[in-house]
């Protein structure tokens, strides 16, 4: 009976041994279960912001297409606003040089009038003195 009762007592210590060995395996495993919980969250966290990481680069390149476009645009519109200037001056260039041979005109043909003026005062003039040697003449015949 003494062998039954340290066998007893073995399988006691044994048992209140795997007891402790159970609880402290739970204990561990519960730790590990938070720790699995916690590693979940923060992946799920991780996941979220990698998709909106992913979100964002994908808004960035299409962004980035976006203002090639417009500065492509932009050159195109500096290339005509360029030509149109180059336009307005050549514009502005020929207006002056039509502004300058307008004068020019006004000024020949006021000096062409004033030709025509003072040849018709010499004609009228010389009329007038072919009439008075005409009628002298004819006045100096008749004495």
């Amino acid at each position: 009976m003494g062998q039954i009762g340290e066998e007893r007592h073995t399988l006691r210590e044994t048992v209140s041994s795997l007891e402790k060995e159970n609880k402290s395996l739970k204990r561990h495993l519960h730790i590990r279960e938070q720790e699995v919980v916690s590693l979940v969250k923060r992946l799920a966290g991780e996941e979220e912001r990698l998709k909106e990481g992913i979100q964002l680069r994908s808004k960035n390149q299409s962004l980035i297409a976006e203002i090639e476009q417009l500065k492509t645009k932009l050159d195109s519109e500096t290339d005509l606003r360029i030509e149109n200037q180059h336009l307005r001056d050549q514009i502005l260039h020929e207006t002056n040089e039509k502004n300058l041979a307008q004068a020019e005109l006004n000024n020949l043909t006021k000096t062409f009038e004033e030709i025509q003026v003072e040849n018709k005062r010499r004609l009228d003039q010389m009329l007038s003195v072919a009439r008075q040697k005409k009628y002298a003449s004819r006045n100096w015949r008749t004495l």
